[in-house]
């Protein structure tokens, strides 16, 4: 099972990285099911050191760039803790991303651990966490009961290896920068790797453009301001996660109809209220 100990190594080191200059040669992601392969214990161990002197020596601070915390992130992040040495770990996470990444940089981090943690209690069927996280939601999955996660049990642990193995490696590595980038720079990396770096066709494309100018009118109202700024950039994240996620499990069989609860409703009817739990547009 994922626990917070398994994830704040790899999330600590990951800011580390994301704030260093120790990038990755990557290949876009073609296809959901074929990754480019790396092994992810592997490729942040190798790099820790690299990763450390980097950003003692660069010295990475810069005026134009703020480390101001979105507090909805991190209070989201905290649902994940399920005792005081959980909460621990995570307020130190969140201290050394922002500290090290800068604002924009750690709402993109932190967003994607959140999908990230947000899955696994999906492919774990943690509905006792989900219910810090999203009480009505775990409620509804109580009601339905043990054939709420029937595609789970067919399909989980391929899901799970290809976000651990596949997935995660190729988004930290395709937001490697060598110093703090600013909202600018953010924002147009996270529309490249959507545009160009992942397995989208002009329909899913469009989809993101859409739900992404939605929410620049109707939630940030066009603000450009330092936290509409920031929670545009976790949107961003968070949708190129979600749609990401939803294409593979369906590539992988996930939400076939033998799983279904009844004869109309599967686990498919469930998704965006599992993963919206964690969207910045959350209320």
């Amino acid at each position: 099972m994922i626990t917070i100990n398994k994830f704040a190594k790899t999330s600590i080191l990951s800011a580390l990285l994301m704030g260093s200059a120790a990038v990755y040669a990557t290949k876009p992601i073609t296809n959901v099911n074929t990754a480019p392969k790396q092994n992810q214990t592997e490729v942040l161990s190798k790099s820790g050191a690299e990763a450390l002197r980097a950003v003692s020596l660069q010295g990475v601070t810069q005026a134009s760039v703020p480390s101001v915390h979105n507090q909805k992130l991190d209070n989201n992040f905290k649902k994940f803790a399920d005792n005081d040495e959980n909460l621990k770990q995570i307020n130190d996470i969140i201290k050394v991303i922002y500290d090290n990444c800068g604002t924009f940089l750690a709402s993109a981090q932190i967003q994607h651990e959140l999908d990230r943690q947000q899955l696994f209690l999906l492919l774990n069927k943690n509905t006792d966490l989900l219910a810090k996280v999203n009480p009505d939601l775990a409620a509804k999955v109580k009601e339905i009961g043990p054939n709420f996660y029937k595609g789970v049990n067919d399909y989980g642990k391929v899901a799970e290896k290809w976000l651990n193995e596949d997935y995660t490696p190729v988004i930290l590595n395709l937001l490697s920068f060598d110093h703090k980038p600013t909202a600018r720079e953010l924002s147009r990396k996270l529309d490249d790797i959507a545009e160009n770096r992942i397995d989208f066709n002009e329909d899913e494309l469009m989809q993101y453009r859409l739900r992404i100018g939605k929410f620049e009118r109707n939630v940030i109202n066009d603000k450009t301001d330092n936290m509409s700024l920031s929670s545009l950039i976790a949107y961003k994240m968070f949708i190129i996660d979600k749609m990401m996620f939803e294409k593979t499990l369906d590539n992988c069989n996930f939400f076939n109809e033998y799983n279904f609860f009844d004869k109309y409703t599967g686990l498919k009817s469930y998704y965006d209220k599992w993963m919206d739990s964690v969207s910045p547009n959350n209320k």
